[in-house]
Parts: C-alpha cells; sequence; structure tokens
C-alpha cells in the first residue's frame, strides 16, 4: 500500500484514502463519490468507516474540515503539510 507523507497526525493517507477525501471535499455524495471512485457505495462506506476511526472524526464535516486545515482545496488537490502537525 502506497502510504504519503501527510499533515494528518501520525497517520499516513493511501492514494485512495485521499481520493475519497478528495470527492467529500468537492462536495459530492457517497453515491456520486463512489460512482466517480469504481466502487461501490458500501465499499466506500467502509474505507469511510476505518478512516473515521484512524483519523479520530465522527462525520464528514470533521473530515472535510480536517482535510480543508490540513493540505486539501476546494477543488480536491492534496498537498501535503509536514511537520506544521501537533505531533511534529
Amino acid at each position: 500500500m502506497n502510504k504519503r507523507n501527510n499533515p494528518f497526525g501520525r497517520h499516513s493517507l493511501t492514494d485512495l484514502e485521499v481520493r475519497i477525501i478528495s470527492q467529500f471535499v468537492q462536495g459530492r455524495t457517497r453515491v456520486i463519490a463512489a460512482d466517480m471512485l469504481g466502487t461501490s457505495k458500501s465499499s466506500l462506506d467502509n474505507h469511510l468507516r476505518l478512516m473515521f476511526a484512524m483519523l479520530g472524526v465522527h462525520s464528514m464535516v470533521e473530515l472535510v474540515v480536517m482535510a480543508l486545515s490540513n493540505g486539501f482545496d476546494t477543488d480536491g488537490r492534496y498537498t501535503p503539510r509536514t511537520g506544521s502537525g501537533p505531533e511534529n
């Protein structure tokens, strides 16, 4: 699994996780995001459940706020920020 250096504390995001978060930063629904990613909604929901637990978020709003605060822009592009997190 390809891990990226990223600002989400001690957690690394895979390329797929970055693509998933990007969909929601752009305001897409789960159904549309799953379609855009070429997966089922249930598979996407499973990824989200694991990501929420890993990142310590409890809602899509929290995930998007965290993403926008840590390197994602509103077009879904991700530029990792290193050394800026509270654990660094």
